[in-house]
């Protein structure tokens, strides 16, 4: 597993952490316990998303964006991704 998810502060933002060669399938897999946390409350919650750990990320946005569904919950809020450029 190369990534992880934790509360950056509880209740109001979520951290996903992402290291190593991150795929397709991580990202997919990090959204559904993203989105775990998210259903289970009513405030509006922030993400931030760091491959700042990653040595290698999909770049092919269309298939990513097939993958992921907690931005489509009603008390999803902003995210932020920061990290590095590896290709």
């Amino acid at each position: 597993m190369s990534y992880q998810v934790s509360w950056q502060l509880k209740g109001r933002i979520i951290l996903l952490e992402f290291s190593g060669d991150v795929t397709i399938e991580d990202i997919r897999d990090a959204d559904q316990e993203n989105a775990g946390l998210i259903k289970e409350l009513d405030a509006t919650v922030h993400v931030i998303f760091s491959v700042q750990q990653a040595t290698r990320v999909p770049l092919n946005l269309y298939a990513v964006s097939k993958q992921v569904s907690a931005y489509k919950l009603p008390n999803f809020g902003y995210t932020v991704v920061f990290g590095t450029s590896a290709g």
